[in-house]
């Protein structure tokens, strides 16, 4: 069944077409696919250890090169200085953070 809808605009009464929802919750099949996945990457974050952390950085870094190595010469220098602003970007608050925690455990160590 199809819902019509009427406002004014200026004085003039419009009529609209609502599109059909079963519910105000419903949402599209990708966007319920991608909180699917997302939810699936927490549950397996959760369960990760440091060897698995290990495996998808050297997982990621070698799709990385792959990836360098098929860069046209001419914008190497380009993606390279880039790439380098992405790492000291992102390298910055993983590290302030491991830090953190390892001082935080260190102290608590000290003090037993």
């Amino acid at each position: 069944m199809v819902k019509l809808s009427t406002y004014f605009d200026n004085s003039v009464m419009k009529v609209y077409i609502e599109p059909r929802r079963k519910s105000a919750k419903t949402y599209p099949k990708e966007v319920l696919a991608m909180k699917e996945l997302i939810g699936y990457a927490q549950k397996y974050k959760s369960q990760m250890n440091l060897m698995d952390f290990a495996l998808v950085k050297f997982c990621l870094m070698s799709i990385g090169v792959l990836v360098g190595l098929g860069i046209p010469k001419n914008h190497k220098k380009k993606v390279s200085a880039f790439a380098g602003v992405v790492f000291a970007v992102t390298y910055a608050p993983l590290m302030t953070k491991f830090l953190r925690i390892v001082l935080e455990n260190s102290e608590t160590t000290i003090e037993k």
